[in-house]
């Protein structure tokens, strides 16, 4: 298990593509990535999205 962490995102998720996030070719369902902060940027993201 493996579990990443970053920051504020503000609806900008170019951080997990693989040329930032390589690590993301190897991740199982028994790893994790928290983002703690922000993950939208206000009326960018529609609410109905986040909810899913």
């Amino acid at each position: 298990m493996a579990i990443y962490i970053t920051g504020d995102t503000h609806g900008d998720f170019q951080r997990f593509g693989s040329k930032y996030f390589p690590q993301q070719k190897e991740m199982s369902r028994g790893d994790y990535v928290v983002i703690a902060g922000d993950y939208i940027e206000k009326n960018i993201i529609p609410k109905s999205f986040i909810l899913r």
